[in-house]
């Protein structure tokens, strides 16, 4: 029977000058061989992939182990699920008030009908201009008044 490999040795390994001149600095910062420091940094650094999920599985403690990207993405899921929800009933509640706005103003609108009376024909012109400026006067009114109450909104 052999005994258990508690760990395994890299026969090779070859690196160019660049990142052997930082690995010998660092192992020389932190006071340790150079093959420990290195065995320190692909550990950290492949522990470090497996956490946030390079798409390769993993298996902690015997059990398989989602990285925590893909944890992190279905938190989003479920909270952008949630949040279009309730957008989606704040949207029906205001589809509602319009439909309501709507059949209001067809309301009046067909009462105005039914009680103005009619422009003799040789009035019609005079009337028109008289009417398009009191609409021209009333849709700046109406524009005035809802830039106030955005900018009243905003202050809040």
């Amino acid at each position: 029977m052999t005994r258990p490999l508690l760990s395994q040795k890299l026969k090779s390994l070859t690196l160019d000058m660049r990142t052997f001149d930082m690995l010998k600095q660092y192992a020389h910062a932190a006071r340790r061989p150079m093959t420990v420091t290195a065995a320190g940094i692909i550990a950290d650094y492949l522990a470090r992939r497996a956490e946030i999920g390079d798409g390769l599985p993993t298996v902690k403690d015997g059990q398989p182990r989602t990285p925590i990207l893909h944890e992190l993405f279905a938190d989003l899921e479920t909270r952008l699920a949630a949040t279009l929800s309730g957008q989606s009933e704040d949207m029906a509640t205001v589809l509602s008030g319009i439909d309501t706005l709507k059949v209001m103003v067809d309301k009046l609108a067909l009462a105005f009908l039914l009680h103005a009376p009619e422009v003799p024909k040789g009035e019609q012109e005079e009337v028109k201009k008289r009417g398009e400026r009191r609409h021209e006067s009333w849709g700046a009114s109406v524009t005035a008044e809802v830039q106030m109450m955005r900018s009243k909104q905003r202050e809040y």
